[in-house]
């Protein structure tokens, strides 16, 4: 049994051994043939690339020259402008001397023919002044004529400046848009063949270099057309850096401005939290103070009616709104005297307070009395009893009339002193 299947399979091999040469001689040839068609592919489409280069490469020689021609062109019209305008500046400044000599001319005629006492000589003279004048009047109306006609010229050459530098820049941009799409097309020619790093660097300059051979420019337009590309390339990366210069000055400017709004935000907060705490403490200072009896030991310090009292109003001087006045105003005049006994600690004048004197009682109270009139009745480190004067009342330091500005501070904090007053 094993005999026979030995036979069967031998025989089948034999008889199979033709077919499958044929399979793998088909597999193989298939192989070639699709290596073969990717050549002809590549063959056929860097022919058609080449002629692409020697079109495009005629197109930018044709450019090259119609732009060194055009710049050519506009060096000449603008010699022609500058020496257009010196024309005009030399027919002005003829013109303005010719008008000077008229008027001068003309004054000294005047007083010449006033002068005469021959009235002969004096008909004379008015003919051959008229004479002379009108020759200088037809010699400006000369020139007026030249230099309207010179700033007529001056204004078409000033027009066809800007056709010609505006065709200059149609062509220059066509130069680098033909350059670079003949590269683009190199480049992709080159990545659809799957070509490595090496041979697409080597077919790219191949091409370079069939580009250069077909350019029927010689040798310095080709320089040329190498400063044309190389100048709108700097262009280009100028116009890019100063547009991310922008950018960026715009990005610094909106962080800038939001963290202004943040700290303004920031600082208003902290402004009414102030402001609250300080209400806060003024109606401890004052519920505390008005829990003390009425001190004997206490004077008013002046006579007269309180115009201000302590706590937040509308400044009088700079008309801030909720500004803080740390005591009371009384208007009035006359002695400004020491609440309290105690020792003078400062004596001088400051320009919001005046002259101003401030008397430590020794206890941690003292007080302060400002606006006072120059020639203060006392100095530092002087001892002052009760009702002892300090001072006139004035209107000195930043003041709106004459008052007494009086302050009671207790352990160097203004209380409200109406607290502390019979």
């Amino acid at each position: 049994m094993n005999k026979k299947f030995v036979v069967s399979l031998m025989t089948s091999l034999v008889l199979a051994g033709p077919l499958l040469r044929l399979t793998v001689v088909d597999a193989s040839q298939n192989s070639e043939d699709a290596v073969s068609q990717e050549d002809k592919s590549f063959e056929k489409e860097k022919a058609e690339l080449e002629e692409t280069i020697s079109d495009a490469q005629a197109t930018i020689d044709d450019l090259v020259i119609d732009i060194s021609s055009q710049e050519e062109d506009i060096e000449s019209v603008k010699t022609e402008i500058e020496q257009t305008q010196k024309e005009i500046a030399q027919l002005e400044e003829q013109m303005k001397l010719r008008n000077e000599k008229l008027m001068t001319k003309a004054s000294s005629n005047k007083n010449e023919v006033k002068n005469s006492t021959n009235p002969f000589e004096r008909m004379k003279d008015e003919n051959n002044s008229a004479s002379s004048d009108q020759y200088i009047k037809l010699a400006q109306l000369g020139d007026q004529k030249m230099l309207d006609k010179a700033e007529e010229q001056a204004k078409r050459q000033e027009e066809e400046l800007k056709s010609a530098e505006a065709e200059l820049k149609v062509n220059r941009d066509d130069i680098v848009s033909q350059r670079t799409e003949l590269e683009d097309r190199i480049v992709k020619v080159a990545e659809k063949f799957d070509m490595s790093d090496d041979e697409k660097e080597s077919f790219v300059n191949e091409q370079t270099i069939i580009a250069e051979r077909t350019s029927s420019l010689n040798e310095e337009l080709k320089n040329e057309q190498q400063r044309i590309l190389e100048e709108e390339r700097e262009k280009e990366e100028a116009e890019r850096l100063a547009e991310e210069k922008r950018k960026k000055e715009k990005e610094a400017e909106e962080k800038a401005k939001a963290e202004a709004e943040k700290k303004a935000e920031k600082e208003k907060a902290a402004k009414e939290k102030a402001k609250v705490e300080v209400k806060a403490e003024v109606s401890t200072s004052s519920s505390e103070a008005a829990k003390e009896p009425k001190s004997s030991g206490w004077t008013r310090p002046a006579s007269g009616n309180m115009t201000s009292p302590f706590g937040y109003r509308t400044h009088p001087v700079t008309g801030e709104r909720d500004s803080f006045h740390a005591g009371i105003d009384i208007a009035g005049s006359g002695s400004v005297v020491a609440s309290r006994a105690g020792t003078v600690t400062q004596a001088s004048y400051s320009d919001t307070y005046g002259y101003t004197v401030i008397v430590d009682h020794g206890d941690g109270y003292s007080t302060l009395y400002a606006h006072l009139k120059k020639g203060l009745s006392v100095s530092n480190g002087q001892s002052v009893s009760q009702g002892q004067q300090v001072g006139i009342m004035g209107t000195t330091g930043r003041s709106t009339g004459v008052h007494l500005h009086f302050e009671v501070r207790k352990g160097g904090e203004a209380v409200n002193p109406m607290n502390y007053l019979n």
